[in-house]
């Protein structure tokens, strides 16, 4: 069987027979990958630990006629700080989720690669975990072809104005002339929508040192949360995951507060 070795995020991982799993890993050049690891719901396998979701390792896999082999796994970086956070759990698994559902396998996509691991880094590091949500939607979504239109009318390309409302079918903006044959219309401030043009274009690195208020986060995700929704061709299963565990990040903190 041929060898070949490449590093990858797990992007999730299932049961297959007693002992085994397959895991589908995200990985720099090749794209999503499905591949066997034999035995790694053993107690004592090496693989256990590097297959589990959001671990970053670099693999050694043999091909198969049906599904490819890991036989080594080398852990690069385990993400323990997020592992230890239900809250960062939960918005990882969000992330990962997300790049699951709108790629396909064996289709390479490294600017999605790099940017997943960079906001994977970031919630490791300690930054505002919902400011990395909302740049890593808009970015995706700019990285697939679904950029959001932020500063003309999605239609009809006249300069929008102060009054905002969000076609998430279009995936822009739409004027007060194209409004009213839009059925999936969001309404959007305009200081929001300032804020998802520099969350496209600026540094992340300045973004986090920003300090950006929470109601703009919070309509900004609403925005992005529909627009996702409509394009992806099946739910987002982490989401519901992801507000449990906001609601008790938000109960710990008024109890400590």
């Amino acid at each position: 069987m041929a060898l070949y070795k490449v590093e990858g995020i797990v992007l999730r991982r299932r049961i297959m027979g007693e002992s085994d799993r397959i895991v589908t890993i995200f990985a720099r050049n090749y794209g999503k990958i499905s591949a066997v690891a034999k035995g790694a719901r053993k107690p004592k396998s090496r693989l256990g630990g590097r297959t589990e979701p959001f671990i970053y390792a670099s693999y050694l896999l043999a091909e198969g006629r049906n599904l490819d082999i890991i036989t080594q796994a080398e852990l690069i970086d385990g993400l323990p700080a997020v592992r230890e956070d239900l809250y960062l759990t939960a918005m990882a698994t969000y992330f990962i989720e997300l790049v699951d559902s709108f790629t396909e396998l064996r289709e390479a996509h490294d600017d999605i690669f790099d940017l997943l691991w960079a906001v994977l880094r970031l919630l490791e590091g300690g930054a505002e975990p919902d400011l990395i949500a909302r740049i890593f939607e808009v970015r995706l979504m700019t990285l697939l072809g679904y950029r959001p239109q932020l500063e003309r009318c999605a239609r009809c390309n006249a300069l929008v104005g102060s009054a905002w409302r969000f076609d998430v079918s279009i995936g822009g903006l739409l004027c007060r002339e194209c409004r009213p044959s839009a059925a999936h219309l969001a309404t959007v401030s305009a200081d929001a929508v300032r804020l998802m043009r520099l969350l496209l274009i600026t540094d992340i690195g300045q973004l986090v040192r920003a300090g950006i208020p929470e109601n703009l986060l919070a309509e900004i995700e609403r925005v992005m949360g529909a627009f996702i929704d409509y394009r992806s061709e099946s739910r987002i299963k982490s989401r519901e995951f992801l507000m449990q565990a906001r609601e008790e990040r938000k109960n710990k903190r008024a109890v400590t507060g």
